[in-house]
């Protein structure tokens, strides 16, 4: 707890503290640092469709796009650049935020913000959300990610699991897999279409593991990421 506690502010320090330099990707580092920060500590949803825990992964490398939805996340090329937006976790967040304000009267003004705050914040206003979370401090960042977890992790993970089957070639691919098999025990029957993942997604994960060989599965992930 102390050591991811220490990493956060770390983080922000970076920020706060770093001037502008451009790093492998072209990016100005101060640019890439508070995008990083940000999308990683507001749970972001990103065009990978990765958990927030391997955003990591494939940011290293690229350059990190910020948009307002995922409707904005056009027009880019996977190979140089990572999209990112805020998610379902992001604005539950921010209504902790908003509480914690409300509750403490906190002033937004000095971090040239005003109440109540939105997700849009978080793109428009990086730099100075980020002094707000490092003002508020770590403990109280994590109440915050844990109230947003328990209100829409459900959610989360269920707009997760639908960008992951509902990118382009992936269901197409999967019904071909599936042709002639039983999917009855899941509710479903086959061709498996777009309503079907956004109903329950959930169930795809046993999906693959019952109905799919490993070289499937594998092709299944490999052809998108």
């Amino acid at each position: 707890m102390k050591r991811t506690l220490f990493v956060f502010i770390l983080l922000c320090s970076m920020f706060i503290t770093v001037g502008c330099s451009d790093d492998v990707s072209g990016m100005c580092y101060e640019d890439r640092s508070r995008q990083f920060t940000i999308a990683t500590a507001f749970r972001f949803d990103n065009s990978f469709a990765a958990h927030y825990h391997r955003f990591g992964t494939y940011s290293v490398e690229r350059d990190i796009l910020t948009v307002h939805s995922v409707e904005e996340a056009v027009d880019f090329d996977r190979e140089t650049t990572i999209v990112v937006w805020p998610s379902i976790l992001s604005k539950g967040i921010i209504d902790a935020i908003n509480q914690h304000v409300n509750r403490f009267d906190f002033d937004l003004e000095a971090f040239s913000l005003t109440y109540p705050l939105t997700v849009d914040d978080l793109v428009d206003n990086g730099a100075e959300m980020l002094e707000l979370i490092f003002e508020l401090g770590g403990t109280n960042f994590t109440s915050f990610q844990r109230y947003a977890n328990s209100k829409y992790g459900d959610e989360y993970w269920q707009n997760l699991m639908a960008m992951y089957w509902l990118k382009p070639g992936r269901l197409e691919a999967l019904n071909e897999f599936l042709e002639g098999q039983d999917l009855s025990e899941l509710g479903l029957t086959w061709p498996i279409t777009e309503a079907d993942v956004h109903e329950d997604s959930w169930r795809f994960n046993y999906l693959g593991r019952a109905f799919l060989t490993s070289e499937q599965s594998s092709y299944l992930h490999e052809m998108w990421n």
